[in-house]
């Protein structure tokens, strides 16, 4: 017998493991990996863009932060948009904003005019991205939540894959303005297949009592187990960014080209993406979303410390194997806790929160690494440490949780 998953306020049933939530899911995970590839594909063309308009480092800072800070503000409120007007409703609405923001980039003349431009990207991926997840957490039932989430990683990671590669190749080849138009001609046309494919899985309903941004918002930040995701998830994303700062500079250091720093991610992005599709996404399921998280965190913080290390390529790519180890069993975890804690009618705004702290842990972590690194402290050891510290926090807080819960 199949599970019928019947989702309040929505207008379709999905029944768990028949083609038609199998096609759902797989048009879900492709709107989630273009979801990620419009700003994975510019990670390296944007400077120089930036720089091609007239732009100083300084202001290519602030021209890159700019998405990563209105993404982090707009989250929170975009969860409460998920959850009012629908799933498909954001990711229609995220992806044509954020769409019609990269298209006018092809068109840019300066700096400010580009710094413009990336709030609104922002702000249309801060919608875009909750609604995506929730789509797919909808779809998928909690009690699969370990598994839908590991697929849903493995989306992210192949925008990861092929996103900065096949940017970089489009503008060596076309130069910048036809890369984004190609980009933004890809979000075009998966929010017509969604208009026209994808029903909604979630919408509050008129008749519903409408509850405030406060309303909605306060009851999961007062609620332990997404402390505990939302710990979990900004030492993971500080860990990336301080990477992402790092890693480059120390191959540089040891003689490398950067095409193997490039080689590196990849190893990671491969690993990562095999754990997410294999069983091994579904292994907290099983075992809980707390154990297997805190093994991914080990697992990552063994990872940095080989990085700190190695002095071989040979030595770098089996760190990067084991750190996307560690990352291909936390984040699969993490997603389900979100999954978990919610329901229908608040999961928008759960991961509205959560990609919040996400962008804030990728925006903290490369600052870090910096001031370490101008301290004369080796950043990813510190950054190994701060994980192996995490560890310990994050068992406190589990056992004040379980000290301060309501008597049954």
């Amino acid at each position: 017998m199949e599970h019928q998953t019947t989702v309040p306020g929505a207008p379709f049933q999905v029944s768990d493991g028949s083609r038609s939530a199998r096609a759902l899911g797989l048009l879900a995970y492709v709107v989630i990996t273009v979801s990620f590839i419009d700003t994975m594909a510019q990670l390296p063309v944007l400077s120089p863009f930036a720089a091609s308009l007239g732009a100083g480092a300084t202001m290519i800072g602030v021209i890159l932060a700019t998405y990563s800070l209105a993404n982090m503000l707009g989250n929170l409120g975009a969860g409460v948009i998920v959850d009012r007007c629908g799933r498909r409703a954001g990711i229609i609405g995220g992806m044509a904003t954020a769409g019609i923001a990269v298209a006018l980039y092809a068109v840019v003349l300066t700096p400010g005019q580009l710094i413009a431009l990336r709030a609104l990207h922002g702000l249309g991926g801060a919608v875009l991205v909750p609604a995506a997840f929730a789509y797919a957490a909808d779809i998928s039932g909690s009690r699969r939540a370990g598994r839908s989430m590991g697929y849903s990683g493995a989306a992210v990671g192949i925008a990861a894959l092929i996103g900065p590669a096949g940017g970089g190749v489009l503008r060596s080849i076309f130069g910048f303005a036809p890369l984004f138009i190609t980009l933004a001609a890809l979000m075009a046309i998966t929010a017509l297949l969604v208009m026209a494919l994808l029903p909604e899985s979630y919408r509050e309903e008129r008749t519903e009592q409408r509850h405030s941004f406060r309303e909605r918002l306060v009851p999961l930040l007062r609620n332990p187990a997404l402390h505990f995701a939302l710990i979990a998830v900004f030492c993971v994303q500080f860990a990336m960014g301080a990477l992402a700062h790092s890693l480059p500079l120390g191959i540089e250091a040891l003689g490398y080209s950067a095409a193997r720093t490039g080689m590196l991610f990849s190893v990671f992005s491969f690993v990562a993406i095999m754990l997410f599709v294999l069983p091994t996404a579904g292994l907290s399921d099983r075992y809980g979303r707390p154990r297997v998280t805190r093994l991914g965190l080990a697992l990552m913080a063994v990872g940095l410390t080989m990085v700190t290390l190695s002095g071989t390529l040979g030595a770098m790519t089996l760190a990067m194997m084991v750190y996307g180890a560690g990352y291909g069993f936390v984040f699969p975890a993490l997603c389900a806790t979100v999954v978990d804690q919610t329901g229908p009618a608040n999961r928008g705004t759960g991961f509205g929160v959560f990609y919040a702290v996400f962008s804030l842990g990728v925006a903290v972590g490369p600052i870090a690494a910096g001031v370490a690194t101008d301290a004369g402290v080796r950043p990813l050891g510190a950054v190994a440490a701060v994980l192996l510290a995490a560890q310990l926090l994050l068992v406190l807080q589990q056992l004040f949780a379980r000290r301060t819960r309501p008597a049954a």
